[in-house]
């Protein structure tokens, strides 16, 4: 996303502009979570043709429709859909500012995003087999039933993350931040858990076999078979 000191503003706030409840959530889920004030023209712009107030546009509910979705659109790319589209065309997206984003069911195997912004990015289902998810920042993040099966998540940081239900099985978590994070009935045989942060982290019904370096003095709700005689 650009970064020129200009504050940011969640898109939530932009839905009344739009004056269509539907299409603001459409453009809430397409465009993720924030957008930059210096594209407040472009945004009026397309609350002006939504309101049918703007000289220039043709009458009809299905012309405005078309011209709103093409706007949208390069608001997005404006807004960070660079980022986004370089991961999805090839897999390496290094850094990236991905926050926000919605990733669901989306097919990540082996991607690289080592040290990428993921913060409360939706990953619902997704397939991170294999990826490098080293340093990245996912906070907040929804991992539910995602697939993390031999990933790198060296250092990464995942406070409150949902990972109900994730696979994480051979999936490195050294030193992994996971203060706090969901990890209800989560897969993580044979994950390396050395000098992972788990205080708070939900752990009901996960599954621990053959866990490496855990520590889990301070998690919650550790089957009694897994913990430290």
């Amino acid at each position: 996303m650009l970064t020129i000191g200009v504050p940011i503003v969640n898109v939530a706030n932009i839905g009344s502009k739009l004056g269509n409840a539907k299409q603001a959530a459409e453009y809430r889920r397409a465009t993720g979570a924030k957008y930059h004030a210096n594209h407040r023209p472009l945004v009026q712009f397309i609350s002006d043709i939504v309101h049918k107030n703007h000289p220039v546009i043709i009458k009809g509910p299905i012309i405005r429709y078309l011209i709103f979705s093409v706007l949208t659109l390069l608001l997005f790319t404006a807004c960070g859909g660079t980022d986004l589209d370089r991961l999805i065309k090839t897999r390496e997206c290094v850094k990236c500012d991905l926050s926000g984003a919605n990733l669901r069911w989306a097919n990540l195997t082996g991607a690289n995003l080592n040290e990428a912004n993921l913060y409360e990015a939706n990953l619902t289902g997704a397939n991170l087999t294999g990826a490098n998810l080293g340093g990245a920042d996912l906070i907040g993040a929804y991992l539910t039933g995602a697939y993390l099966t031999g990933a790198n998540l060296y250092e990464a940081n995942l406070t409150g993350a949902d990972l109900t239900g994730a696979y994480l099985g051979g999936a490195d978590l050294t030193g992994t931040d996971l203060i706090g994070a969901y990890l209800t009935g989560a897969d993580l045989t044979g994950a390396n858990l050395t000098g992972t942060y788990l205080n708070g982290a939900d752990l009901t019904g996960a599954i621990l076999d053959d866990v490496i370096g855990a520590d889990f003095d301070n998690a919650l709700n550790v089957a009694p078979e897994y913990l430290k005689d």
